[in-house]
């Protein structure tokens, strides 16, 4: 049971700004997980952990700490630019 969750579950803290970010997605959310990306990405901004205009980790690294493909999160980065 506690593996299926860790399964289930992807972490990961990403830095912006010299400052920790903790994004947390569940694969058995009904919500795809780009979006799970942008809803935790506009939460941060919107309690000011994490600046208006702030540089986010590349796809590619951001995919690899998470564990998803680069597309998932190309389109969690484009519907943010889209906003």
């Amino acid at each position: 049971m506690g593996g299926s969750l860790c399964l289930a579950r992807l972490m990961s803290t990403i830095d912006v700004l010299g400052k920790s970010m903790h994004l947390q997605l569940d694969r058995h959310d009904r919500r795809p997980l780009y979006m799970q990306i942008v809803e935790q990405i506009q939460q941060h901004i919107r309690t000011g952990a994490l600046p208006l205009g702030s540089r986010l980790p590349p796809i590619r690294e951001l995919a690899v700490d998470l564990g998803l493909t680069r597309l998932t999160v190309h389109n969690a980065y484009a519907e943010l630019q889209a906003g």
